[in-house]
């Protein structure tokens, strides 16, 4: 009766200190977010403004699970309209499908919007031009192993046609060519916390990052996956942007530009601070307000080429340890609390004994 009422004690002053006494601790989520954007501007030499089309083209959001087992979600369209600045749909959310052997879960959100922005051109007047903004935001809550990772890679591809023939054009044909500006955006956030050892809970810091690009490939190319495969004939990443942030949130951007080719010639603007601008800008792996047209990069098409297609990309890779299973510390307490409750019942036991 003494012990059915020590513990009952103690139960309740676990309670008291909110330590569950019949379950492990909840888990916790790992969370990344980008939110970065790509400009279209004619060429100083070119007419004022683009000339949208009303037609119907796809970006493509896919997300990989790193999980066990692993799973793709099957590419899910996102039909835009240039001329019209619709995205449908806009938002996309691909979670994992569950049954993971670890209880890890975890989800990628995609949404890509069409923004119409004020530009300014040198001896013209202000003119109104497309702004492609694509927001990526990943959770991750993992599971319970020992020395395992598990990651989620969410991708948006985005091919935009520029011709006067072809029926799948967004643009009419800009034979002056663009200059493709980038921005990122106040709220893109690395994750609050990292591990600093295999089986620690939180983010792994060399496997989380945000990569963000542009490319431009001669002719007609309206498929997502096929136009950022790979060795496509002639395309050109006129830039890739990669940001990374390491265990303590000392953030690094790395630029990497295209080259000039026989159908393309690359010049670019604000290259030379870009790096530093992004990497000042964050305060504790949090973005401190909007990087506007931070820098520049653009082409002039070959006098050849009559259709031309463009496009984005970005990559947001979040990873994290499983972390190694642990009792909970209520749990613990409360099996103290049962041990000396059974060794001074022990103890009473023996000494009721009538003595020799």
């Amino acid at each position: 009766m003494r012990l059915g009422r020590d513990l009952r004690a103690c139960c309740v002053v676990l309670s008291a200190l909110g330590f569950a006494t019949d379950a492990l601790s909840a888990p916790f989520d790992v969370d990344a977010f980008v939110d970065a954007g790509w400009r279209l501007l004619p060429k100083a030499g070119g007419v004022a403004g683009l000339s949208e089309l009303d037609t119907e083209a796809q970006a493509l959001a896919q997300t990989a699970f790193a999980f066990h087992p692993a799973a793709i979600t099957a590419g899910r369209p996102l039909q835009k309209n240039m001329l019209t600045r619709v995205v449908s749909p806009a938002e996309i959310t691909h979670t994992y499908p569950g049954g993971e052997t670890h209880g890890t879960t975890g989800s990628a959100t995609h949404r890509l919007t069409i923004q119409e922005v004020q530009a300014d051109i040198p001896g013209r007047d202000p003119i109104a031009v497309p702004l492609l903004r694509d927001t990526v935001s990943s959770t991750l809550t993992p599971g319970q192993n020992e020395l395992q990772k598990v990651g989620i890679l969410a991708r948006l591809q985005d091919p935009i046609v520029f011709s006067d023939s072809s029926p799948d054009a967004n643009f009419a044909f800009e034979s002056s060519g663009l200059d493709v500006s980038f921005s990122l955006f106040d709220g893109t956030a690395f994750p609050s916390q990292f591990a600093t050892s295999p089986g620690q809970f939180g983010a792994v810091a060399e496997d989380t990052f945000a990569r963000l690009r542009f490319r431009v490939a001669p002719g007609v190319v309206a498929d997502p996956e096929l136009f950022w495969s790979d060795g496509l004939a002639g395309a050109i990443d006129l830039f890739t942007v990669m940001i990374q942030s390491d265990a303590f949130f000392n953030v690094t951007a790395t630029l990497i530009l295209g080259s000039s080719t026989s159908e393309f010639v690359l010049d670019s603007s604000g290259i030379a601070s870009a790096e530093a601008a992004i990497e000042s800008a964050f305060v504790g792996g949090v973005l401190q307000g909007d990087l506007a047209d931070l820098f520049s990069v653009g082409f002039v098409p070959h006098a050849s080429l009559d259709h031309y297609t463009v496009g984005l990309a970005s990559d947001l890779s979040l990873m994290a340890w499983e972390t190694v299973p642990e009792p909970n510390t209520g749990a613990l307490v409360l099996a103290g609390c049962v041990l000396l409750g059974a060794r001074q019942c022990r103890s009473r036991g023996g000494s009721s004994r009538p003595r020799a």
